[in-house]
């Protein structure tokens, strides 16, 4: 028995002439439907439709440990159904659901879910906790956005950005050789930094494509906070991606936003990726 709220944001697969997209619920219509969304593709279905014949996922609850083609997670459906699907068929509908799973069940090293942790890192994390030294390689403990509970990364996965300022919080010298990449890449953006400053500005279409992204982003945050409350997970990402946005034009560095958002922001797939922080495999 699902309300409007909880239907909202929901993933479901939808074959779109041979092709199965990612749709996401949006908001409910006068007419009682449901307007979902694809970039450019848009369908209204009942709510007895999004919810009928297992088309959307709610939950992960396990897998069989199993490699390859006989890998499966264990599938909630929104219907309430549960069933064993095979990993790569649940991976193309909702990697994210997917990703999520690993990362909870400490799975990002597991080989079936190696995929996962390349889908999360260039997105996801929001701060470096710690760090040690393993093989004379530096490894970070990090937390993932919306995340309690850390994860051991290597320093390639890391922002030099985020890196930089984790050791000047934790005042670290980087004389140690283990930290030359670090010193070395501070030293680079030091000096590019005044360049690409300059070049930034008297960018003027730079600058209106960011002036564009800021509106974009201030709408989508205003409106889903009407529709689904000021703690919606997609309400607090939007609402960080709003506030990053206004340093980016000028810093330089880019806005994340999870996969379905980035899709709502807009629908031609080259637009703000000056500004907009891509995955590694899906956009």
């Amino acid at each position: 028995n699902l309300d409007e709220e909880d239907l909202c944001g929901y993933q479901v697969p939808i074959d779109t002439g041979g092709e199965v997209r990612q749709f996401v619920v949006q908001y409910e219509l006068e007419n009682g439907k449901y307007l979902l969304k694809c970039g450019d593709f848009e369908e209204q279905l009942t709510k007895e439709e999004i919810l009928s014949d297992k088309e959307c996922v709610d939950e992960i609850l396990a897998h069989n440990g199993k490699k390859g083609r006989q890998a499966q997670v264990q599938v909630k459906w929104c219907n309430g159904d549960t069933t064993w699907e095979p990993l790569q068929s649940i991976q193309k509908e909702v990697p994210d659901i997917l990703a999520d799973y690993a990362l909870n069940n400490n799975l990002l090293g597991d080989r079936a879910f190696a995929w996962a942790k390349a889908y999360r890192r260039d997105a996801e994390i929001v701060e470096i906790c710690d760090h040690k030294y393993e093989n004379g390689k530096i490894k970070f403990i990090v937390i993932y956005d919306g995340k309690k509970d850390t994860d051991e990364v290597n320093s390639d996965d890391v922002d030099i950005s985020m890196a930089a300022e984790y050791a000047k919080r934790k005042d670290i010298k980087l004389e140690n050789t283990v930290w030359d990449w670090l010193r070395e890449e501070i030293k680079d953006a030091e000096k590019e930094w005044f360049k690409n400053v300059q070049a930034t500005l008297v960018d003027v279409n730079h600058m209106a494509e960011h002036d564009r992204l800021i509106k974009r982003l201030s709408t989508l945050h205003k409106r889903t906070i009407v529709e689904s409350g000021m703690q919606h997970e997609d309400a607090i990402a939007l609402g960080r991606a709003f506030k990053n946005s206004l340093d980016v034009g000028k810093h330089g560095g880019r806005v994340t936003l999870p996969q379905h958002l980035r899709k709502n922001l807009t629908a031609k797939s080259s637009a703000y990726t000056k500004f907009i922080k891509l995955e590694s495999a899906y956009i």
